[in-house]
């Protein structure tokens, strides 16, 4: 990779993906980079830990083939071999308590879905002329592209044009996977963007796996090559009398201290970021990260001393099923894989009501009634259960409800008027892009980009 002619300083604020890419890939530019995190662990939503020979993650999240910056970034990372080629996951989706193998990635596949009625499939016909007409606009590394189509939901869209039945059973299903919120305020933006960068009824096919061993190692990795400072908080960044900027910290036993820096990198949560930032911001961008929500999440991982499948499996809970649950993972061991040779791992993501119903109770109650559904769908189970890791979090993943799409483009609009005046701070997160670990991944290497961008016109 090419270094730049002029090495900069620069603070990065959060050790999640998005920063972590963002401070590898400027440290393999040239520059002085400084990570800091406030908690004693990189990664944040993508952490997990090996307890016993399994792998605990602390969220749901798979891979596909078309994520080809994250996969691109493990290989940068040396972690080709440990890590890929993905372990493949078939789809399979509850319907009426039992769970059934499906092919979401074909029309045809659609129109096999169970519970999808022959009237609707039929108007799967329209698919091709409708996306004709909006991929121009879909860019994945660019989601505000798509701020003309961000009118509709994606609930009143599917129903239009391909009526009930398809979006009870292909599309909420497909998007609860990922995003947060009601699936009927959800952007159809959302949708489109997830059918683009999977292909979805096209001739080529996308992959859908598993990496060999947790995603928590791609950070873990990542963190030992930067100089990462844990547990610093930062209470501050204001801009320096002088030029750049002093980012004010505070350590956990109460030290204070400050950086300096030409540029800073802001990779946390939209309210932290603008927390940290409140003194630079103009009233647009507060405007814009005050109105960021994000969605909870209660995340159950169980070490099985036997597996309940003999194929891993990805099974989506339509919410019309009624219960807690809207997504599993189900693996079965593997020799130096992410469950030992003959046990298994299940990893599941209680529904958002469930989520908030729950707020106050106990993590004993939750785990029971979380266990008690990998039951109903996979009798005698729970049996076999050794531990497990429950991960609850208020505010987890970032909505993006119709609206959020015009909003991230008034406010890259507005980013780009101030980085024309030189200012030199940057945000990173996936409330910019998308919920998915790639989208961190995005996030990050735009920050990048739009930093090298600033120095060519500087």
């Amino acid at each position: 990779m090419m270094r730049v002619r002029e090495r900069k300083n620069v603070v990065v604020v959060g050790a999640g993906l998005a920063g972590l890419v963002a401070g590898w890939r400027l440290q393999r530019l040239g520059h002085e980079v400084a990570v800091l995190e406030r908690s004693e662990r990189p990664g944040g939503r993508a952490d997990g830990q090996w307890i016993d020979g399994f792998c605990m993650d602390r969220s749901l999240q798979t891979l596909h083939s078309g994520d080809r910056r994250l996969l691109g970034w493990i290989g940068e990372l040396g972690l080709r071999d440990r890590l890929l080629p993905l372990r493949p996951l078939q789809l399979s989706q509850v319907h009426r308590g039992v769970s059934s193998p499906i092919d979401p990635q074909s029309l045809m596949g659609v129109a096999c879905i169970p519970g999808v009625r022959k009237r609707d499939w039929r108007r799967l016909l329209r698919w091709g002329r409708l996306m004709a007409r909006y991929r121009p606009l879909l860019d994945p590394t660019a989601p505000e592209r798509a701020a003309s189509l961000d009118y509709r939901g994606a609930a009143d869209f599917t129903r239009l044009y391909f009526g009930e039945s398809i979006f009870d059973r292909w599309v909420a299903p497909e998007l609860n996977g990922s995003f947060a919120g009601d699936e009927h305020e959800l952007s159809r933006v959302a949708a489109l963007l997830g059918w683009a960068s999977c292909a979805t009824g096209q001739a080529r096919s996308v992959l859908h796996g598993l990496l060999r061993l947790g995603l928590h190692e791609v950070p873990m990795a990542a963190a030992e090559g930067l100089p990462v400072r844990y547990g610093v908080s930062v209470a501050r960044v204001d801009e320096a009398p002088a030029g750049g900027f002093t980012v004010e910290c505070q350590s956990q036993s109460g030290a204070r201290g400050g950086l300096e820096a030409d540029a800073v990198v802001i990779a946390t949560s939209a309210g932290e970021a603008a927390r940290i930032a409140g003194s630079m911001l103009s009233s647009a961008e507060r405007d814009f990260f005050g109105a960021v929500t994000y969605g909870p999440s209660v995340t159950l991982a169980a070490a099985l001393a036997r597996a309940p499948s003999g194929i891993p499996q990805l099974v989506r809970v339509p919410h019309v099923e009624g219960l807690p649950v809207e997504s599993m993972l189900v693996e079965p061991g593997i020799a130096g894989g992410r469950a030992p040779m003959g046990c298994g791992l299940i990893t599941l993501r209680a529904t958002e009501r469930f989520a908030h119903a729950n707020e106050s109770a106990s993590d004993e109650v939750l785990e029971k009634s979380l266990l008690g559904c990998v039951e109903h769908l996979f009798p005698m189970s729970t049996e076999s259960v050794r531990f497990t890791r429950l991960d609850r979090r208020s505010e987890s993943i970032p909505r993006f409800d119709v609206g959020v799409y015009r909003a991230l483009d008034r406010f890259r609009r507005v980013e780009r008027d101030r980085r024309a005046l030189s200012r030199r701070l940057y945000f990173a997160g996936d409330y910019l892009i998308g919920p998915r670990a790639e989208d961190a991944v995005v996030a990050g290497l735009r920050a990048v980009r739009d930093f090298e961008d600033d120095l060519s016109d500087g």
